[in-house]
Parts: C-alpha cells; structure tokens; sequence
C-alpha cells in the first residue's frame, strides 16, 4: 500500500489527468455535470466523477484510490471543469506575474487582496468556490499540477509555499530543499 496521496507525483497520473481534461472539451454533458457541482462533495457523487473520473484513472493509469484520496480529489477535478486554457506556471507565480504587470497606486491591489483571502480558508466547501472565482479571474487559464496538488493537499504548508512563491521574489526565494 502507497502513502496517501503519494499517485499524485506520478507520471501516469498526471498524463492521465490532462487526457481527462482534455476530453472535457468534447464530452460537454460531463463537463456541464461537474461546473453545476457547488461543493467537493457534489463532485464527489456526481456520475462524471464516480461512472467515468474514478473507472478511467483504475483503467488507464491503474491507480485505485482510497475513500479518502477519491474525496481530496474531487475538489481539484470539479475546479477543473472550469479551466479552459493550461498555463506552465504554478497558480501564485501567474497571480504575482498579473501584480506586476498591473502594479498598485500606493495600496493594495485586487490581486493582493484576493490571494490573502484565498490563504486564509480552511474550509474545503469555501476553498472550493474560491478556487472557482480565482479561475475565471485567471481567464479560466491555470496549472493543472499546480491546481490538483494544491486542492488535493490545501495545508498550512501548501499554503505558505503559496504565500511564498506570490509574495517574494524569484531571487529572494530560498532554492528547493533548503530549510534555511
């Protein structure tokens, strides 16, 4: 048995997942299913999720999830019914590069604004309508590792690597692996 969430670094995964998503595009009943969905939980017991997500990750990528790891997951499959376009950068590197392109008048901008409140939820129900707003504020454009692993594991930690990658600059930010 893997460690809980351990499929998500793997590369059958991931290729499975931007299949998925890709085949949203064509299959609009399914994607229609998923953007109604208001909560994780509708996600979670939705057909698109349990007769077609879940059956295509066993079959194609042979990743049988527990309980638990099938409810983390939903979250980040029901956020992407609603991206349209993928991005290579993470979601708080895309947030700061939009900061700088349209920097702020002595005051704090929409966007800082936006990402503090995001950094505060706890809530997955809340998370996950949030994850939504900030997509379509994204033009409905996002990193699809990015967005999985981070609704899959919204923790302090995911949080601060957040904060961190928005807030700091690139030559500031400490290089991976280091505690310092």
């Amino acid at each position: 048995m893997s460690a809980f969430g351990a499929f998500l670094k793997n590369d059958t995964f991931k290729g499975f997942l931007h299949t998925w998503w890709e085949g949203l595009k064509q299959n609009r009943g399914m994607r229609a299913e998923l953007r109604r969905a208001r909560s994780p939980l509708d996600v979670l017991v939705s057909r698109a999720y349990q007769r077609n997500f879940l059956p295509g990750l066993l079959r194609e990528s042979g990743i049988r999830l527990v309980e638990d790891e099938m409810e983390s997951l939903a979250l980040p499959v029901g956020i992407l019914a609603h991206v349209c376009k993928l991005d290579k950068r993470t979601i708080p590197e895309a947030l700061a590069a939009m900061q700088a392109e349209k920097p702020g008048t002595g005051g704090r901008s929409m966007v800082d604004l936006r990402m503090q409140r995001l950094l505060a939820i706890t809530d997955r129900d809340e998370l996950y309508t949030a994850c939504i707003r900030l997509v379509r504020f994204m033009d409905d454009t996002v990193n699809l590792t990015s967005l999985t692993e981070s609704g899959f594991w919204w923790t302090e930690d995911t949080r601060k690597r957040w904060a961190l990658a928005y807030y700091v600059a690139p030559e500031q930010r400490p290089a991976k692996g280091d505690k310092k």
